[in-house]
């Protein structure tokens, strides 16, 4: 974990609590910057993935972090192209510009704009469906919650490090 901490969902410090031990939380002041590590966790995560189930987990990480990204740039959720429903080249974004909506693709939004298409086209070589993705994706908000509350950990301490001397 770095030093200014690691972006949790929202009901993690909850089961560290339930697991006997205290969450150190700290102040969320570089949203995107963790939501970016987030990113990059998950993805390396992904890789290390073993059978369909995981798989399947790990994307639905990637696609939940993708969306918080891209509400948090104020970009239209995507919809991915998942499984042959359309093409990869078809992805389009739009972003709200003072109410109106207004294509682009430069800057940060182009990166992101590209490692989702990188990411809709690894969804459609692994096979996963819309539908098993999504419900992936509802299995984990309800466990573990989304990133509403912008939580971020800076460290766990167990029961015995805890106590006042």
């Amino acid at each position: 974990m770095n030093q200014k901490g690691k972006l949790v969902r929202d009901k993690i410090p909850d089961l560290i609590r339930a697991n006997g031990h205290l969450p150190i939380l700290g102040e969320c002041k570089h949203y995107r910057v963790l939501l970016c590590e987030k990113l990059v966790e998950e993805t390396y995560e992904l890789t290390q993935a073993m059978g369909r189930d995981a798989l399947i987990e790990e994307c639905a990480d990637i696609k939940e972090v993708l969306e918080e990204l891209c509400r948090e740039r104020k970009m239209l959720k995507p919809a991915l192209p998942l499984s042959g429903q359309s093409s990869t080249r078809d992805l389009r974004w739009e972003l709200h510009d003072h109410g109106r909506l207004v294509k682009r693709s430069v800057g940060a939004v182009g990166v992101l704009e590209g490692f989702i298409s990188f990411f809709a086209r690894t969804l459609d070589q692994l096979c996963i469906s819309a539908k098993e993705l999504q419900q992936a994706q509802d299995k984990k908000r309800t466990e573990r919650g989304g990133f509403a509350k912008r939580r971020v950990l800076l460290y766990t301490m167990s029961p015995e490090s805890a106590v006042a001397p």
